[in-house]
């Protein structure tokens, strides 16, 4: 595990925009502290923990995504001559995660066994003759990682806490958080760790609260300003996407749905990347819907809320959406709404990460779940798809007929893939639905008809080339080859009349009645497809 980390961070250090990124990130980490700041040789354990959290947790804007994720091909090269079990160090990386862990019980030799105060998870700790000896009671805060025979190792920079009134205050205010309406499962970041526990201060001078902070909501409106798109215009599409709830019918974000018509404006309107805006106003979608919520618990009092209506009125804003802010301002409407989201109590980011961690762990440790290592790596897909999620609610049964029929395909996973991802697949929705109250029961139908469709379409999307972009639009196939010998496919997009069309791949023209084409229609009415979706997902029971 040290080798691997030690590693990672080394390939980290030798890009030089990470290793200003790292250098950068330490006031974050350590808020009473003045970034950028070299921590001294002295400090090695709050540097690691610094280290871990920029590597584990952080997203990275060089990389686009967590470190130890996008650096992973550079780390297996690296590593290949020196771990023996290259598997389980990539798990032992990978699969770790922060928490507050309660002592148990100690054996002889060392080893213990803990409890995860959070998740209400129990763990056997691997002996460390290196650590000082740990007795009933203590607590470790800090990172663990998993050693590929179900237990875990602490990491080195961990803290070992021995006090009594400590343990209980912990205790009690989990319990208050739980009995008031909370998740009974409780995540913690290392950022937020550090800030509770460990509390490093090296540079009094405060932070200035006025800096800007980067959220979804920024993105999106960089996103628009770029397209062209006028402030009134940006905000006129927030408050749509505000007033409208995310439906759980919808396969696909962007499709048949207020984002779809958005994307659609920008499509005609403007040049912008679609695949990016698709993304990026989905992740405004969820904040803004999240705000909407709090709102509706603190809302302005009627003259603040007028005030703001008066002033869009005067930007020239859409009055209807300057009525929906209204609304929303006042804390009036979707009182009692059942499509009103909770606000999640989880740290933002590594929600899919940690809770396919977990069920990894449970697989590995219980004789219940009978899955091999092979079955257990593909939920790496899984992680992939549901890196942007932030809470735990999202990944359910919608989020899987997503991942499985429409992602899939779109990431060009190979038919072979799904004999080891499927089991895996029902496997973990099993146990998320029992033990993490997910509601996954009804991701995959009444039916198995949905795998030999699924594979079928798998190996007709390999003809295609993995585009960065998914644009065009969505066509059913209301027709295979023609009995009467006519040329191409008949097919329709949604309320639109049916016509033939040519395919330009060869292959994709044994595409079957009840197929959806993701497409972009040619001026020669020839249709130049980007990925193909099976029907059986729109015939699953919802």
């Amino acid at each position: 595990m040290e080798l691997g980390f030690q590693q990672l961070l080394r390939l980290a250090r030798q890009n030089s925009a990470l290793e200003a990124e790292l250098a950068g990130s330490v006031g974050d980490f350590f808020p009473q502290m003045s970034a950028p700041y070299e921590i001294r040789g002295n400090d090695l354990l709050n540097a690691r923990r610094h280290q871990e959290w920029f590597l584990f947790e952080r997203h990275s804007t060089h990389l686009e995504g967590v470190p130890c994720e996008r650096l992973l091909g550079e780390w297996r090269k690296a590593v290949a001559d020196q771990l023996q079990e290259l598997e389980i160090g990539e798990r032992a990386l990978l699969d770790s995660c922060a928490g507050i862990f309660s002592v148990r019980g100690v054996a002889d030799d060392g080893a213990a066994w803990l409890e995860d105060l959070g998740c209400l998870q129990e763990h056997s700790l691997r002996p460390n003759p290196d650590a000082p000896a740990l007795e009933i009671g203590d607590l470790i805060i800090g990172r663990m990682h998993p050693d590929g025979d179900g237990a875990v190792l602490a990491s080195p920079a961990a803290g070992v806490f021995r006090s009594a009134d400590l343990h209980q205050a912990i205790e009690a205010d989990l319990a208050r958080r739980r009995s008031g309406g909370g998740s009974t499962l409780l995540r913690f970041d290392q950022q937020t760790l550090e800030a509770a526990f460990f509390c490093l201060t090296q540079d009094p001078t405060p932070i200035d609260e006025s800096s800007p902070t980067v959220n979804s909501l920024d993105s999106a409106r960089d996103l628009l300003s770029e397209a062209g798109m006028p402030e009134s215009a940006i905000q006129d599409t927030f408050a749509r996407l505000r007033s409208t709830p995310m439906k759980a019918d919808n396969l696909v974000l962007g499709s048949n749905d207020r984002l779809g018509e958005i994307l659609d404006e920008l499509a005609f309107d403007t040049e912008v990347d679609l695949t990016r805006a698709r993304a990026v106003l989905a992740a405004a979608w969820h904040s803004l819907r999240l705000e909407s919520a709090e709102r509706r618990t603190d809302p302005l009092d009627v003259t603040s809320a007028l005030a703001h209506f008066d002033q869009g009125r005067a930007q020239g804003r859409d009055v209807q959406a300057l009525l929906d802010d209204l609304e929303r301002d006042l804390g009036l409407g979707e009182s009692g709404s059942e499509d009103a989201e909770p606000v999640s109590t989880l740290p933002s980011g590594g929600v899919t990460r940690a809770i396919v961690t977990e069920f990894r762990w449970e697989a590995q440790a219980s004789n219940e779940i009978q899955l091999t290592g092979e079955q257990l790596d593909s939920l790496d897909l899984l992680i992939e798809f549901g890196a942007g999620f932030e809470q735990p609610e999202e990944l359910g049964g919608q989020a899987m007929r997503q991942f499985l029929f429409f992602w899939c395909p779109e990431q060009r996973v190979k038919s072979g893939q799904i004999e080891n991802l499927v089991p895996a697949l029902e496997a973990f929705c099993r146990w998320a639905s029992q033990e993490q109250d997910l509601e996954v029961d009804d991701w995959q139908g009444s039916d198995g008809e949905y795998l030999v469709d699924l594979k079928r379409i798998l190996d007709l999307n390999q003809n295609l080339p993995c585009r960065p972009d998914q644009d065009g639009e969505l066509f059913e196939v209301l027709e295979g080859e023609d009995p009467r010998g006519l040329p191409g496919l008949m097919v329709s997009s949604p309320g639109g009349m049916p016509f033939r069309t040519e395919i330009k791949s060869e292959a994709l023209r044994s595409a079957q009645q009840g197929d959806l084409l993701r497409a972009k229609l040619l001026d020669d009415s020839q249709l130049e497809v980007r990925s193909v979706y099976p029907g059986s997902a729109h015939r699953l029971d919802a």
